[in-house]
């Protein structure tokens, strides 16, 4: 238990002086990267129910997104768009985002007095005037954790159930090999602030009939290449019977990665006419995507990166085979 309360006591004094600066403020604009998934979403979320329960002026820009988590997560003004000047002295919090390009909303910062930055993503920029970035930890929820302790707020329970949200989907329901004895740590002391998580894993299995139509057809557009080692799953414009801009797929490259003998899965969806998006998930302990995504102007973690490409389906695939030629073979 030393250990433990060691670990707590470490990570709120790293996180004591951009707490203070935090609490400079009456009033933040939340922000997370384009797109947001459940860890941005539990993250802003967090932060924003912790500052509000304590007197602060809050809003969200966080942009639109297929994943809806509100009924789990509640704060339903976090999912709708927000076109609101920000108000003056405001400063702005961006939370799980690599850059100010890839951050939504992001001609808003202009208008805030400051930029905070606290995120876990080791391509970060570091954009901010103030900048936290912690590349060890799973989640930006983890960290966000710690930060309320820091500022010296209380964990309500509707802050855990947010802060488990992103821990689940960020570590795979703790599968995955970014899970640390910190990651643990955190849930453990959210389970005892909240005993329901088993709902929150039962929403977030579930899917709808249009995501599983989807992912019928993405699988049947899969090619294998370099003995089954790299797998690429795809959807394009030409599939819209199948799916459509409503259909979350986040979670369809992970079919992929689950196939055994994959060390490389890849998942690509034409979001317009030869737009591309790339997910890409490394089974190698070894190899980092993230690197190959910062190249083509995206980022993300060492075994989970994404990026946008411009160009038809062939030269894509092309591109991503000529990668694993390169770099994954000895």
């Amino acid at each position: 238990m030393n250990l433990m309360n060691n670990v707590e006591s470490d990570e709120i004094a790293k996180l004591k002086d951009v707490a203070d600066e935090i609490k400079k403020s009456g009033k933040i604009a939340i922000f997370a990267h384009q797109n947001p998934d459940g860890d941005a979403y539990a993250s802003s979320v967090g932060l924003g129910m912790a500052l509000r329960k304590n007197g602060y002026e809050v809003s969200f820009y966080l942009g639109s997104s297929k994943q809806d988590f509100s009924p789990i997560i509640g704060m339903h003004e976090a999912f709708e768009e927000n076109t609101s000047p920000i108000p003056e002295g405001t400063t702005a919090l961006c939370v799980d985002c690599a850059s100010r390009d890839y951050a939504a909303n992001n001609e808003m910062f202009d208008k805030c007095e400051r930029i905070i930055v606290v995120d876990h993503h080791a391509t970060n920029t570091f954009y901010g005037d103030v900048n936290y970035v912690d590349s060890s930890a799973a989640a930006c929820a983890e960290i966000s954790y710690f930060l309320i302790k820091a500022m010296g707020y209380e964990i309500t329970e509707d802050i855990a159930y947010a802060l488990y949200l992103g821990l689940v989907t960020d570590t795979g329901s703790f599968q995955y090999s970014n899970t640390t004895i910190r990651t643990h740590y955190v849930a453990g002391v959210l389970s005892t602030i909240r005993r329901d998580f088993h709902k929150l894993h039962d929403e977030l299995k579930y899917i709808s009939m249009d995501t599983f139509l989807a992912l019928s057809e993405a699988m049947n557009n899969t090619d294998f290449l370099f003995g089954g080692k790299l797998g690429i799953m795809s959807l394009t414009k030409e599939d819209e019977n199948y799916w459509n801009s409503h259909v979350d797929t986040d979670g369809f490259v992970d079919h992929v990665r689950d196939i055994y003998g994959i060390r490389l899965a890849v998942f690509t969806k034409e979001i317009e006419e030869n737009v591309h998006k790339v997910s890409m998930r490394a089974m190698d302990e070894v190899m980092n995507v993230s690197d190959f995504a910062a190249r083509q102007g995206g980022g993300g973690h060492p075994k989970a990166a994404g990026f946008t490409f411009n160009g038809d389906i062939e030269g894509l695939h092309m591109m991503l085979a000529e990668y694993y030629e390169e770099e994954w073979t000895e």
